[in-house]
């Protein structure tokens, strides 16, 4: 007579951080069954850490982490195991592969039986409304085993892990945003383009008039200074030298220099007569 309850997975020793989920896959001839997961308080002890998930299905499948199953574990690593019991008789059980729990930090992984053609995708767990991505479809040859990583696990309700297509390509609206996207890029260079051409020519024009006066100026300068060399400046009029005395011939009138003491001078004589009076000559 066969066993009454056979373990699927785990089939072998197998190392699990606390936070990560085993996904137990048994068979069982009872039923309803009640699984227990146990751990040991210290290595070689007699004294474990227990929890018990009662009333199951008696085939299928059942997640559970031992971080969520609230057992408490003062060091690691440590030995832990898995017990499928009946629910009517507690004394008619049978026990899995066991396996190595450590603490670490990291992201939670789920182990599980492998499928018979595993892929790389995206899955939906049920049962709790978790996600979990495979990140390892490598399965081990003895075991069939897959590991999947998940961002939590529950220990509380059956999971199912289901494929779902991938998403094929971009959208629409991805498309058409790119599109625009690429038409704005475009028309901001040669708004660019045209602002820096036209400021060029700005700058360009500005630089050639600025030398058109500056030409300018210097030929006013040396127009200037030129006319200034060629017409001097008149000196101030020398004062006409007045006729001598010795020149006076008697056929114009004397002139005399005012200021000065012309009593006995020749012209004073010739002016005034020697101060005789003329007689008039008698004619014959």
């Amino acid at each position: 007579m066969g066993p009454h309850a056979t373990f699927l997975y785990p089939t072998e020793l197998l190392t699990l951080n606390n936070i990560d989920v085993i996904q137990v896959s048994y068979q069982t001839v009872w039923k309803s069954v009640d699984l227990s997961i146990f751990c040991e308080l210290s290595p070689g002890s007699d004294q474990f850490a227990l929890a018990n998930v009662n009333q199951i299905e008696s085939n299928g499948t059942y997640a559970i982490a031992p971080i969520q199953a609230g057992m408490q574990i003062p060091q690691f690593p440590t030995y832990c195991n898995l017990k499928l019991c009946d629910a009517q008789n507690s004394t008619d059980s049978t026990t899995a592969a066991g396996f190595t729990m450590i603490s670490t930090q990291g992201i939670a992984t789920t182990f599980a039986l492998a499928a018979t053609r595993a892929a790389t995708t995206s899955a939906s767990v049920t049962g709790d409304s978790t996600m979990a991505t495979i990140s390892s479809t490598q399965a081990s040859a003895s075991t069939g085993a897959a590991i999947m990583t998940s961002p939590g696990a529950s220990a509380a309700a059956e999971t199912a892990v289901s494929s779902t297509p991938r998403s094929g390509g971009l959208g629409n609206g991805a498309k058409a945003g790119i599109a625009i996207g690429v038409i704005l890029g475009i028309i901001a260079l040669i708004a660019a383009i045209f602002f820096y051409l036209r400021t060029k020519r700005r700058m360009k024009e500005v630089g050639n008039m600025e030398t058109l006066r500056s030409t300018a100026s210097s030929v006013d300068v040396a127009l200037s200074e030129k006319t200034a060399v060629e017409d001097p400046a008149p000196s101030s009029s020398a004062s006409t030298p007045l006729p001598s005395s010795a020149e006076n011939d008697g056929s114009r009138a004397a002139v005399f220099k005012i200021g000065g003491n012309h009593r006995n001078s020749e012209d004073w004589r010739r002016f005034f007569g020697n101060g005789k009076i003329q007689k008039p000559v008698p004619s014959s």
